[in-house]
């Protein structure tokens, strides 16, 4: 990798939290919304339940 793609890289903004981070983060919290007043679809719901449509069971490693 050159160095000016290196720094490009390195010096990218963080990406804002994804989903499973804010809802682990509100259930640390203790302010976990529960699923019948949830603002994630219920189509959503089904795919995380599934584990499809980029729900997967984690990251290996």
């Amino acid at each position: 990798m050159s160095w000016w793609l290196f720094d490009l890289w390195y010096t990218r903004p963080m990406k804002r939290p994804g989903l499973y981070a804010n809802m682990n983060r509100r259930k640390r919290l203790g302010i976990s919304r529960p699923k019948s007043k949830s603002t994630i679809s219920p189509r959503t719901w089904r795919l995380m339940k599934d584990k499809k449509g980029g729900f997967s069971e984690g990251r290996a490693g």
